[in-house]
């Protein structure tokens, strides 16, 4: 009965998604026999296929779950499609051995109820949208209601990223929240797209949404240079007496004092190449800091210990979007004011024949933050940058 459980699968399926089985109507439930939806009934080396296909159909038929519609003038023969009798679903969903859709939606709806009441309110926007959207007939979008095991660890997964107090390293994080230090690939690429749209992050690659909520790769170092004393419980520690830089394992930067800091302006710098640069000219009066796109828990719970040194803050950034979202983030997640270094008109004038043309979508996407004050900075540059229809990365910067 291999053709037979096949189409009235699809019946099934055509079914749960249509208003009759929501109760706004009655519609009919077909499914059409061509070769791509049964390419065996159509096989021109031998009629076996169809004939089977057709003896199996006809059983559906006496057993009241189908009525066929044949080709007209090959009736008996060839079927051009079959209809699902609606007053016998129950029946059927019995003979395929298939839970009915409202049973599964029954169940996903109290998993939403229980792992929503341990939600932060940061994320229960979700809860309630993919809870309105089960009630209201609707695809929730985000999670599969056939697949509650999944829709599990996705919740489990958020709830307890929004509660991480420091940064963990991704398998550790899988291992201890699912059981299993593979199961969080599994559930990642739609956990990531859930943060990405209910926590502000939509432009933002996957990788730099969850090292912005504290699931990183691997532990994170705190890369670092300039005149500064930091205390770790065992003695005191001189920055400046590493050349040109050191790196602070994040595990340390949690119980971390600053002692004393000479440096008078604190510089966090985007790109990797153009921090291995600049701290190899050891500028004097700058505390240099590694911050490698969007910042980490480690970065930014050491710029927090960095607020009260009197000292003023200033990013280095790529001229592009990206550039000032970063600033951007990282003044809102620190809380102070930290101002563009380098990232200006007379910059972007100075070594324009280094820049990258854009195209029209991300002129759009620039223009736009011209009506954000969280962009005033920048709003200079990007309104040269839209005339011009160029960007500039770090990299290019001389130094």
């Amino acid at each position: 009965m291999r053709y037979a459980a096949k189409v009235l699968n699809q019946l099934i399926d055509r079914f749960e998604r249509s208003s009759t089985y929501r109760g706004e109507g009655r519609r009919g439930i077909y499914f059409r026999f061509t070769p791509d939806t049964m390419p065996q009934y159509y096989d021109d080396t031998t009629s076996s296929y169809r004939l089977d296909i057709n003896s199996e159909m006809r059983f559906l038929v006496e057993k009241g779950y189908i009525r066929i519609h044949w080709v007209k003038h090959n009736e008996g023969s060839l079927i051009d499609k079959v209809s699902l009798n609606v007053e016998k679903a129950n029946e059927i969903y019995e003979f395929l051995g298939r839970r009915p859709r409202h049973s599964k939606e029954e169940e996903m709806l109290k998993a939403i109820e229980e792992y929503s009441g341990q939600a932060t309110d940061e994320i229960l926007p979700f809860y309630r949208f993919v809870r309105s959207r089960i009630i209201e007939g609707k695809s929730p979008i985000y999670i599969d209601v056939d697949n509650a095991d999944e829709a599990i660890a996705i919740f489990k997964s958020l709830n307890a990223i929004m509660k991480l107090k420091e940064d963990i390293p991704k398998r550790v994080f899988s291992g201890r929240m699912l059981g299993d230090t593979k199961a969080f690939e599994a559930v990642e690429s739609k956990v990531v797209r859930i943060l990405k749209d209910f926590m502000g992050l939509k432009e933002l690659n996957p990788k730099d949404v969850l090292t912005l909520v504290g699931v990183v790769d691997n532990p994170g170092y705190l890369y670092v240079s300039g005149n500064i004393k930091i205390s770790c419980g065992e003695g005191i520690i001189d920055i400046s007496s590493f050349v040109p830089d050191v790196g602070i394992p994040g595990e340390m930067v949690e119980k971390l004092q600053v002692v004393e800091m000479a440096s008078k302006a604190v510089l966090t710098i985007e790109n990797l190449t153009v921090y291995q640069q600049f701290v190899r000219k050891r500028p004097k009066g700058f505390l240099i800091l590694y911050l490698g796109g969007f910042s980490d828990r480690v970065k930014r719970n050491f710029l927090n210990k960095l607020k009260l040194s009197g000292a003023s803050f200033y990013h280095w950034g790529d001229i592009d979007l990206g550039g000032f979202e970063i600033l951007v983030h990282l003044r809102k997640a620190i809380g102070i004011d930290i101002k563009p270094y380098m990232m200006d008109v007379d910059t972007l004038k100075e070594y324009e024949h280094f820049t990258k043309p854009i195209d029209e979508a991300y002129r759009k996407k620039l223009t736009a933050l011209l009506e954000d004050e969280d962009y005033a900075d920048f709003h200079n540059v990007i309104g040269y940058m839209v005339e011009k229809m160029v960007r500039l990365e770090q990299e290019n910067i001389l130094i």
